[in-house]
């Protein structure tokens, strides 16, 4: 078993499944193979084999008795959040957790194995992955005991919690009252399994993004120092998804990616070298530079086994090049691709996924609630005019909510969709106020690149309304902030703006 660890660490994937497939046929006891079956399983979801890891936890699962449905749909799903959120109810604070026993040995070894299984589920079965976090939580307040795993499992509830907005107060709560039972009980600063889900979906809705990214950069770093690759490059994949929402400088940010990507290929990680590859291409666009490799181009345009995850990101990251490139309609036909692949799927499954919502499912309603009112300028008389115009309403509705947790995060958002709105609709009083606003609020939260497009956006209503000497000023400001973000494209954009003057 050591030297499969030693070589899963090392990134030797053959060495490694080679190993524990001698280790599995040498042991007699079902039991003694269960090292060699857990590693096993995790090695296959590192190299995206997500329906092989799957299987190895659902099999050795069901040697313990456990069962595991094939299928659940939305009715099952209601009744077994409901009786969830009845225990997770009793949790108080982190005493209640602390107070609990220790979890036995086979009990931890039905957790660990489930735990493995909940992270494949989300690529091979991401309709059961629900099911599997809530007989976590069922496993850990039946039995009074904790491990390790319980605690992940409150943190997954948490982010469950936050999708649609549903529960962000009781979210936050359990995954604060989660974190802080870990620190308390393991004495640990922090777990990198942990921190990639707490600061992927439950953290961004009420921490600063920067910190959220800080603490995912700190989760691959402390992860690769322990040996736990695979866990390492969840937190690197999120720490570049986060930080380019929180507006870290490009170059900065296409340096680390690069990093990312060249540990990815020495460790054979082929799902963070897809995610990172995608990141890159969009990094690099708004850098104003051509991508450097074909092999990133055929990652992009071939997604690996056609996962759901995958082709959303690609839909989600392909609608924000479009938007920021100026490219209205390719950016609304990237975000109608995203929407129909959704519904594709929950038509297909007769299911409601609960699909946790990262800092992207955010950005791309506000990219797409500014894209609308571009479209609608482009549309006049045209029938689809109408259905666009929904769209920022939508966008304000959500990211109001949003704000009520955040107001680092999110009010220069709503802001600058309001500003927007007030323009289209010729209010150039309420639009100037709303444009300042949203330019303090973005200064004030650090987003130097949504600073830059609000002073952009607020320089084409000046020139809309005649005012060419406040549009100048927005532009010059506009230029300042994409230079700092050290975003060339918009550089060009925003100066061929002022050259007009």
């Amino acid at each position: 078993m050591e030297t499969a660890k030693a070589s899963l660490s090392l990134g030797d994937i053959e060495k490694t499944k080679c190993t524990l497939q001698e280790v599995i046929e040498q042991c007699r006891s079902f039991k003694d193979k269960l090292p060699a079956y857990f590693l096993l399983a995790l090695t296959e979801l590192t190299r995206e084999n997500s329906k092989e890891s799957y299987s190895i936890c659902h099999d050795v699962l069901t040697q313990f008795g456990e069962n595991i449905p094939q299928a659940y749909y939305s009715k099952q799903i209601a009744n077994m959040v409901e009786k969830t959120m009845a225990m997770v109810e009793t949790i108080e604070s982190d005493a209640d957790l602390l107070d609990m026993k220790e979890m036995d040995e086979q009990n931890t070894l039905l957790m660990d194995f489930y735990g493995i299984m909940t992270t494949s589920a989300g690529f091979a079965r991401p309709e059961l992955r629900l099911f599997l976090i809530c007989r976590k939580i069922q496993l850990t307040m039946n039995t009074c005991s904790l491990c390790i795993e319980s605690i992940m499992s409150f943190i997954q509830f948490a982010a469950t919690l936050c999708v649609g907005k549903k529960d962000i107060e009781g979210a936050s709560r359990l995954g604060k009252v989660a974190i802080s039972c870990f620190k308390k009980r393991y004495h640990m600063v922090m777990n990198a399994r942990l921190i990639c889900v707490y600061y992927s979906y439950v953290a961004f809705h009420t921490v600063p993004l920067q910190s959220c990214a800080d603490m995912l950069r700190f989760g691959f770093d402390a992860s690769m120092s322990a040996g736990e690759n695979a866990v390492a490059f969840f937190n690197a994949v999120y720490h570049i998804k986060t930080a380019l929402a929180g507006g870290v400088r490009l170059p900065t940010l296409l340096d680390k990616v690069d990093y990312y990507l060249g540990m990815a290929v020495t460790y054979q990680n082929k799902i963070a070298n897809t995610y990172l590859s995608i990141f890159r291409d969009t990094i690099s666009t708004l850098i104003g530079k051509a991508v450097s490799t074909s092999s990133i181009r055929n990652s992009i345009d071939a997604p690996i086994g056609g996962l759901n995850p995958t082709l959303t990101t690609i839909y989600m990251h392909s609608a924000i090049k479009a938007y920021w490139q100026g490219h209205c309609e390719m950016c609304q036909f990237q975000v109608e691709k995203l929407l129909k692949s959704q519904n594709e799927k929950l038509r297909k499954s007769d299911f409601n996924p609960w699909r946790w919502e990262d800092i992207d499912s955010m950005m791309i309603e506000f990219i797409s609630g500014l894209n609308s009112f571009r479209l609608q300028r482009m549309r006049k008389g045209n029938s689809s005019r109408c259905k666009i115009s929904l769209v920022p309403k939508n966008a304000i509705k959500m990211l109001m909510t949003a704000t009520s947790h955040s107001s680092w995060n999110f009010r220069n958002k709503v802001h600058l969709l309001e500003a927007e709105q007030f323009s289209f609709q010729n209010n150039h009083e309420e639009a100037m106020t709303s444009y300042a606003a949203a330019i303090r609020n973005a200064c004030s939260s650090k987003f130097i690149h949504e600073q830059g497009l609000a002073c952009e956006l607020a320089g084409y209503h000046c020139k809309k309304n005649g005012d060419l000497s406040g549009a100048r000023s927005f532009f010059e400001q506009a230029k300042t902030c994409y230079t700092d973000w050290g975003s060339q494209l918009k550089v060009d954009r925003v100066t061929h703006e002022l050259e007009a003057f």
